[in-house]
């Protein structure tokens, strides 16, 4: 669900846009691990580096008999749009770079046009290299952008996104918010690894109560929310999975605590709203009722825990 925010261009976003790419010196060529070569205005293969030489070698699509073609590499496609984007080179801006997905493999291009002294194209030079490996690195940093690290939930940013893109559905959306009560005091007492540990716990047991299409984030230090599409429009059946959400949560905290490897407990507060597009309300308007709903349940478990009444996680 992560947006994808890569500045690399698909196979449909060719650009004429110059980018210093330098080609490296003719010696080199074949040590690389790259495609490289020319071809001519009609897309015929003039010469091809080793490397390219051996794919073509183990190709079953090739005539021998017949010049080789780009097509011959390229769905066609894809080779439409490049030649649509060859045409809009010049002498003054004869450099095309683009990245492209060929099956699972993805690879950077680098074309530069030669023309004549008459300002007619020559031929073309290209560079291809195998960036697989770049782009699912980059694909990592923005999913790790989106994550938070300690539990592995989706972080506030992913949740303004999400809030964002929901904001726009026809259907109820239901807002969580829960808050581990007391959290200050378990830091300052018994350290930062005993909260980071009731952190991580707390982030299990949500994750097992909720499906894997609900969005349950970390929105802040002891602060989560989580983003539920309901498939349904009624609001009795809506109310009634609540109730039983929260009183699976309710159980596996009990049972949390009662296998914690020392003796502080955790309890949170919760809130809870659901969308009604019936009265207009919008998404960011049901976020801060559920919101004001979480601290209200919080005022009152310091209330009654001040007053000595005992009380679960949730009352």
């Amino acid at each position: 669900m992560s947006p994808d925010k890569s500045p690399h261009r698909s196979s449909e976003q060719y650009s004429n846009q110059k980018i210093n790419l330098p080609l490296p010196p003719p010696e080199s060529l074949n040590e690389l691990k790259s495609y490289i070569g020319q071809f001519d205005p009609m897309f015929n293969l003039i010469s091809a580096n080793d490397s390219l030489k051996s794919e073509i070698s183990q190709s079953d699509q090739l005539n021998p008999e017949q010049p080789l073609h780009l097509s011959n590499f390229l769905p066609q496609k894809n080779l439409e749009i490049l030649e649509q984007s060859l045409k809009t080179l010049s002498p003054e801006n004869p450099d095309l770079n683009f990245d492209m997905l060929l099956g699972n493999i993805a690879l950077g291009w680098r074309i530069v046009a030669v023309f004549t002294p008459e300002g007619q194209v020559d031929h073309y030079t290209f560079n291809g290299r195998e960036i697989t490996k770049r782009i699912e690195q980059q694909k990592k940093l923005e999913e790790d952008a989106l994550i938070d690290p300690l539990t592995s939930l989706y972080n506030k940013r992913f949740f303004d996104v999400e809030t964002k893109r929901l904001s726009k559905s026809r259907h109820p959306i239901t807002v969580f918010f829960f808050d581990i009560n007391d959290f200050k005091n378990v830091n300052d007492t018994h350290g930062h690894p005993v909260g980071d540990i009731i952190l991580q716990q707390f982030a299990k047991v949500l994750k097992d109560s909720f499906r894997p299409d609900d969005l349950i984030c970390r929105i802040g230090g002891d602060e989560f929310a989580i983003l539920i599409p309901e498939n349904i429009d009624d609001f009795d059946t809506i109310e009634k999975l609540i109730c039983e959400r929260v009183n699976t949560i309710r159980k596996k905290i009990n049972i949390t605590n009662d296998s914690l490897p020392f003796e502080q407990h955790f309890s949170v507060s919760i809130g809870h709203a659901t969308t009604n597009k019936n009265s207009g309300e919008s998404l960011e308007e049901t976020i801060k009722k559920a919101d004001q709903c979480m601290y209200q349940d919080k005022k009152n478990k310091n209330q009654n825990n001040k007053s000595g009444n005992a009380f679960s996680p949730f009352e």
